[in-house]
């Protein structure tokens, strides 16, 4: 697309995760930055199967929003992969992300070959001091 600002979509999944909140605040931070726009796409994950039995059939409705996302809307595509394909085999994950061809793809959480990704340390984050003092303080031994 060519317009003056930048339209950047973001796939998550279960916006009340943590993690998947301080992505979405993270990347509307840097869209502001970058005077781009942001669109968030709140679906689940990509198999159903995962959380609830009972609402996992249902999950495909929220994935529809998933096929909204694309090179005639979008600029760029970040896909929280680790997140909505977490419990897929990565074939299925990468036939997910081929869908997006036309579209410069970042995946985060998880890498993917010939896509460009951002992964997390959470092993350095809870062995940090402060974070270990924290944990401490809040933990009765």
């Amino acid at each position: 697309m060519s317009e003056s600002r930048l339209n950047i979509g973001l796939y998550v999944s279960n916006l009340v995760d943590m993690s998947v909140h301080s992505v979405c605040t993270g990347a509307a931070a840097a869209a502001k930055d970058l005077n781009a726009n942001l669109i968030i796409f709140p679906g689940m994950h990509l198999n159903g199967d995962y959380n609830d039995p009972l609402k996992s059939p249902y999950y495909y409705q929220y994935n529809t929003i998933y096929d909204l996302g694309g090179k005639e809307n979008l600029d760029y595509l970040m896909i929280m992969t680790g997140v909505i394909g977490n419990t897929l085999a990565d074939q299925e994950v990468e036939k997910f992300l081929k869908r997006f061809s036309d579209t410069p793809v970042l995946t985060i959480s998880s890498e993917h070959p010939g896509y460009s990704s951002i992964r997390f340390d959470n092993e350095k984050g809870l062995r940090s001091e402060e974070h270990t003092s924290e944990l401490q303080s809040r933990v009765s031994i």
